[in-house]
């Protein structure tokens, strides 16, 4: 009943913001998807960005699901961090990790489109996808190596063919919900990733499209990018940490289970939480 009434409540209000920085939404024309035929078109971007553009930010692609959506909360959660996002609208032509991957560095290229594009630093890339969306996400992280791409997040969609091929060292998150019946093929694919640091969110009575909705998660799933992006020490003690404000601690868990090795990348070493109900 409680993860009911926090779900509820989540809708309502909105997610916690992961950050203090305003942010904005735009939207520009981007030319260049490959359409996979020999074409190419253009594609409308939204973009979220820190909204008084006074440093460099590094830049996470975010992929919508099948039905497309807008996942404003988690977007502008993820910029309040000092992060720029931009999200390919559904109808855009080709495949969707080509998508993913051209929405950042097809905006690298034509900087002139909008403001936040001359204040990004391109290698330092995130990606992060919902549904089908996370699915074609792990698909763009085995492309990390190519296009600086340092933190992977699934939400509710994953691809075990695409697991295994992550590189080992590309920071992964896959969030879920005990109310998705789909939790279980996330699982497998974090299950048959090799990729370090690799974290399974289960969160209890989330539902498949709870992240569209001021989900519980979203600040998380925006505080990991922060934890590799920035990198920003509280974003990482926060995914890491035991603190009652924590990743495995802030809500009702199904599962949190977190592999990593002994010495993170950016975040200093921490106890790994997990906890795990049958």
């Amino acid at each position: 009943m409680l993860s009911v009434l926090l779900f509820l409540a989540s809708i309502v209000c909105g997610s916690t913001p992961a950050g203090n920085l305003p942010a904005s939404k735009d939207f520009y024309s981007l030319p260049g998807f490959d359409c996979g035929d020999g074409t190419y078109q253009n594609g409308t971007v939204a973009i979220y960005y820190p909204t008084t553009l006074n440093d460099t930010y590094p830049i996470v692609s975010f992929l919508h699901g099948s039905g497309g959506g807008h996942f404003d909360d988690l977007c502008y959660s993820t910029a309040s961090l000092g992060i720029v996002v931009v999200a390919v609208a559904k109808g855009t032509c080709g495949d969707l990790t080509q998508q993913q991957l051209h929405a950042a560095a097809g905006s690298g290229v034509r900087q002139d489109l909008h403001p936040a594009l001359s204040h990004v630093d391109y290698n330092s890339m995130g990606v992060m996808g919902h549904s089908q969306g996370g699915a074609f996400t792990m698909g763009s992280a085995t492309h990390a190596n190519d296009y600086h791409i340092k933190a992977m997040v699934a939400s509710h969609g994953g691809s075990q063919n695409a697991a295994p091929q992550i590189p080992k060292d590309v920071p992964c998150l896959f969030v879920t919900g005990s109310g998705d019946p789909k939790r279980r093929k996330l699982y497998w694919a974090y299950q048959a990733t090799t990729a370090r640091p690799a974290i399974f969110a289960n969160m209890e009575g989330g539902s498949h499209m709870e992240p569209a909705h001021g989900g519980r998660m979203n600040e998380f799933m925006a505080h990991f990018q922060g934890c590799y992006l920035i990198p920003r020490q509280e974003s990482c003690d926060l995914i890491y940490g035991d603190s009652p404000d924590s990743l495995c601690h802030k809500n009702p868990m199904s599962d949190c289970d977190i592999q990593k090795r002994i010495t993170l990348r950016f975040a200093k070493s921490h106890k790994t939480n997990v906890r795990r109900k049958n």
